[in-house]
């Protein structure tokens, strides 16, 4: 059974990566497999947004640092407040599906339209649902 359960994860995170990668092209590649993460670090800590989205990515995948909940979702909202969709794409999922914070929908419903706002489509969809159901 737990093989089974590590099998059903691993193929999911594959499938959210390709998702990724098919959203937001060669950035993705860029800064998950070919920069160290010192330099995506440094960076994120100067402020640059795209790279602190993707400093929460490898926090979420565990990918060069230690899987870290925490430090993503921190990276995430860093790179969401200045505007960057996937950012706050990303939150809307955290907090829709309650992973690793509590479960709020309305603050998803929030972060969802932002990110809609900013020509996210997948966030529109996902505000519509929402709004849809009430919230």
């Amino acid at each position: 059974m737990m093989k089974k359960m590590l099998y059903v994860l691993g193929v999911t995170l594959l499938l959210v990566l390709a998702w990724k990668v098919l959203l937001q092209g060669t950035s993705e590649f860029k800064y998950l497999f070919r920069k160290p993460v010192a330099e995506v670090k440094a960076a994120a800590e100067q402020g640059e947004a795209e790279a602190q989205y993707y400093l929460g990515e490898r926090y979420v995948m565990g990918y060069g640092v230690r899987q870290d909940y925490d430090e993503a979702l921190k990276w995430y909202e860093k790179a969401a407040k200045q505007g960057f969709a996937l950012a706050q794409f990303e939150l809307g999922l955290i907090y829709n599906e309650g992973k690793g914070v509590q479960q709020n929908k309305w603050t998803a419903k929030e972060w969802f339209g932002k990110a809609c706002d900013n020509g996210l489509r997948q966030g529109c969809d996902e505000y519509r649902k929402l709004s849809e159901a009430g919230f």
